[in-house]
């Protein structure tokens, strides 16, 4: 493999793997297979050492095995015989010979000395190629580069784009392919920390954006991830019990499949405690969350969350659970609910649709109109007769 030298270059991929089978160079140069002149990380101004590779002809060739998926091809020249950059033939093995594939892949070939790197081939996918010589051709040093894949985050929430820095996700300004391409993170920057983190779950739901080259117009792939397994959902209002004399129930509307699976909690006091049912009687949960929007929580605040949900997670009411429990003791007051979402794995599902209750409401009168109801004068009493489902009507007479 190459040594120190390479291209000093934005968003220049990692060393390709790969494995040199063959060098013939001319002139005494091209090295040995064990110590390439054109990976034995040096930049010289020579042309009959072992340092560099003159082709001069069909006898010359460089033979490698490409490992990497797609890789880039960058050379140097040299001062003294910068003219000296004819374009090779490249031959690809096919299983049982070598056929000519040059036209497929264009070469670059600029006058460049050994200070200097251009990127001769692009997008070269693995397998065995063989480079020959044509005419006169002198390079210094070569460095292939992986083409690895880079990423940005799209956020949903504000369109903008996200790359990850320094083990950190970050926004990113880059507006050209180019510049998205340098800017973007590679596939192993997506660390566990990372994708547990607060600040990817604020930016879900969330697309990845992936680029193959700093030349190639990026296209947008999909990805089944979830950023947690558990999402905590707060309801934005309380339930006004003031018109019930008995709870029935509560219970959700809801989807489940395989692992996935809903907890529940109560609060009676706006969100100061939240308690459970334990099947025989209420009991307060040890946490509790400030009564705010999370965009708008403190890195405090964000884990006091985080501490909350898993408890909730763990001692929360299941909907059986929730169904069998006395909210009767509630009855006048204004409970807010809190739910866990868990879905362990991207197949799980855990879908909260609504929540609702069953009670016996207290009576309640409304004002009717003639229409609503059929008076009948007799002699010693008055007869009422709704023309409409009601089942009681009071009435006022005044004589």
């Amino acid at each position: 493999m190459a040594g120190s030298a390479k291209p000093s270059v934005a968003g220049l991929g990692s060393q390709a793997q790969y494995t040199v089978i063959g060098v013939v160079g001319s002139q005494g140069s091209g090295g040995t297979v064990s110590n390439c002149g054109l990976f034995d990380g040096t930049t010289v101004n020579e042309w009959n050492t072992s340092h560099v590779m003159y082709w001069s002809g069909s006898s010359t060739y460089l033979e490698i095995n490409i490992i990497s998926s797609k890789v880039n091809i960058w050379r140097c020249g040299t001062t003294s015989w910068i003219g000296s950059k004819a374009p090779l033939q490249i031959l690809q093995w096919n299983g049982s010979a070598y056929i000519d594939v040059t036209t497929t892949y264009a070469q670059t070939l600029n006058s460049i000395t050994e200070t200097q790197w251009e990127k001769t081939i692009a997008n070269l996918p693995s397998g065995r190629y063989k480079f020959v010589g044509v005419n006169a051709r002198l390079d210094s040093e070569w460095y292939i580069e992986s083409v690895e894949s880079k990423y940005l985050i799209n956020s949903s929430i504000d369109n903008k784009l996200y790359t990850i820095a320094s083990g950190a996700i970050v926004q990113t300004s880059a507006t050209t392919t180019s510049d998205k391409f340098i800017a973007g993170f590679s596939i192993n920057d997506l660390t566990s920390t990372i994708l547990t983190s607060n600040t990817l779950k604020s930016l879900s739901p969330f697309k990845l954006i992936s680029f193959n080259t700093t030349n190639d117009a990026y296209t947008k792939i999909s990805v089944n991830a979830t950023t947690t397994i558990s999402e905590l959902i707060v309801l934005n209002q309380s339930i006004n019990t003031k018109l019930a004399t008995s709870i029935t129930k509560y219970f959700t509307d809801k989807t489940l499949s395989g692992n996935g699976n809903i907890k529940v909690v109560v609060s009676n006091d706006d969100m100061l405690t939240w308690k459970t049912w334990n099947g025989t009687s209420w009991i307060s949960l040890t946490n509790t969350i400030v009564n705010k929007s999370y965009t708008s929580m403190s890195t405090t605040e964000k884990t006091q969350w985080d501490t909350f949900k898993n408890e909730i997670a763990s001692v929360g009411m299941t909907d059986t659970i929730l169904q069998s429990a006395d909210f009767n003791q509630f009855i006048g007051q204004n409970l807010r609910f809190a739910f866990v979402l868990i879905k362990p794995t991207y197949n799980d599902t855990a879908v909260l649709k609504d929540l609702q209750w069953n009670y016996i409401g207290k009576d309640n009168y409304v004002l009717l109109n003639n229409s609503d109801v059929k008076v009948s004068l007799n002699e010693d009493f008055i007869q009422l007769t709704p023309t409409r489902n009601i089942t009681k009507v009071k009435a006022n007479i005044i004589t």
